[in-house]
């Protein structure tokens, strides 16, 4: 069970009148079923649900229009890939035994090839087109920043957080995120990043985090505009404008 910093007074009485007991859990690869209800939030969060009477989803994924069982079918094989480098969180209600929420991120490698996917989950080459280019931008950076090397296991990429409850949401997602950095500085990596979709993750990370939005060695926002691509032009200004690049450095070597 991992160790968490949540808001004190009005949590606790909120966690009370919601009759909640929350649990936060590192994901192993044995742990299949909090793997399969994982993904399962995951995708529900991002594909579409319901708060107060209001759809929720993550603006890429609604743009190309994805599912949330083709993008469950996603996530959980991604989970499946990834989460073996411990980067992967559940929270559960002890007291209904089930996942209400789930962060994944994975230890980074810039050798690594991208995913080609077909059928069903062809459209997450849309989306992944444009995290590659962010990613490949930001380890270019990196390297003429700092003239060093980018290798496996020295940054964090985030990717996927999601919560299945009204209340709480906010804090809880804060909680999840503060675990993850601390285990990625725990175990000595250099730097964390995330591609933030929409405005309330951009917010979120770097008010409360101290994420940056990162400049190129040309001193250009490493970021893309959504109404300069084809498929996420459509993409309401009151979502976001872009997808960005937020970075956190942990090592003053590899600030940039």
């Amino acid at each position: 069970m991992l160790n968490v910093k949540l808001d004190e007074v009005v949590i606790r009485r909120c966690l009370e009148e919601l009759n909640l007991e929350l649990q936060y859990k590192r994901i192993s690869k044995d742990d299949e079923e909090i793997i399969l209800e994982s993904a399962k939030c995951l995708a529900q969060t991002f594909a579409g649900v319901t708060v107060k009477g209001e759809k929720i989803s993550e603006p890429m994924v609604q743009s190309v229009g994805m599912s949330a069982e083709d993008f469950n079918e996603f996530v959980y094989a991604y989970m499946k890939n990834i989460v073996a480098d411990g980067f992967c969180y559940a929270v559960l209600d002890k007291k209904q035994n089930k996942v209400i929420g789930a962060f994944i991120s994975e230890s980074y490698n810039p050798n690594e090839e991208s995913l080609v996917f077909t059928d069903n989950l062809e459209p997450m080459n849309k989306i992944c087109n444009v995290l590659d280019e962010l990613d490949e931008r930001l380890i270019n950076t990196i390297q003429e920043k700092t003239n060093k090397i980018v290798e496996e296991k020295q940054f964090v990429h985030m990717f996927m957080i999601g919560v299945k409850t009204d209340k709480l949401k906010k804090e809880i997602s804060k909680d999840l995120i503060r675990i993850c950095i601390e285990d990625a500085k725990q175990k000595g990596y250099k730097g964390i990043f995330l591609e933030a979709t929409n405005i309330k993750s951009q917010i979120i990370f770097s008010k409360y985090f101290g994420f940056d939005l990162v400049y190129d060695s040309n001193n250009q926002h490493i970021l893309t505009k959504y109404a300069d691509t084809e498929h996420f032009k459509g993409i309401s200004p009151d979502q976001s404008t872009d997808c960005r690049v937020l970075y956190k450095a942990f090592d003053e070597e590899y600030n940039i």
